[in-house]
């Protein structure tokens, strides 16, 4: 009787473990992928740089995997930043996680966390990670932890918006506020 049994289910068995072969693979090609365009102004003096100076910034990122954690989901990404301000150099990264954070008490925010920066950004040639690409909102702007894809969603988190990063130089990291984010992300 289980010699019977055994062999009606195997069909259905290799079927199973066929389709879950297929949905590893199917979730290795979802990949969210970001490109971002953005401009950043200046809120300060940084070497070189003024108040008032506009930096053109780059962002591309690829998503790897995601934890939520309370309020907050964390994305494992890969990719690259880079800032540029014509005559005073230009900063570039490596791009390590992005997070959304809804929050009941707290702003709604999306945050991008870069290490391993390079260059020279208004004659500063070192820097302190991490540098971060920050836009916040009000509280409930945000419908769901999925990272927005649209850059209108980026775009209407207009609480703060924030382009930090730090040297050993700097008393304090360099804060400038980034314009709006032209691109999107894909699938």
């Amino acid at each position: 009787m289980v010699n019977v049994r055994l062999r009606a289910a195997a069909p259905f068995l290799v079927f199973l473990a066929v389709m879950s072969g297929f949905a590893g693979t199917s979730a290795a090609a979802d990949k969210t992928t970001c490109s971002f365009a953005f401009e950043v102004v200046a809120g300060g003096t940084h070497g070189t740089i003024g108040t008032g100076d506009t930096l053109q910034g780059k962002l591309d990122f690829t998503i790897l995997g995601a934890n939520l954690k309370g309020d907050t989901k964390h994305y494992q990404a890969v990719g690259r930043l880079t800032v540029s301000a014509a005559g005073h150099g230009t900063l570039s990264g490596d791009v390590w996680y992005v997070q959304v954070r809804r929050a009941e008490h707290l702003a709604d925010y999306i945050s991008v966390g870069i290490r391993g920066e390079v260059g020279n950004l208004g004659n500063e040639t070192r820097y302190v990670s991490p540098t971060l690409v920050t836009v916040y909102g009000k509280r409930g702007h945000l419908t769901s932890f999925d990272l927005p894809k649209r850059p209108d969603v980026w775009n209407a988190l207009q609480s703060k918006r924030v382009f930090q990063f730090h040297s050993p130089n700097a008393v304090e990291g360099a804060f400038y506020d980034i314009g709006p984010f032209v691109g999107g992300c894909a699938p």
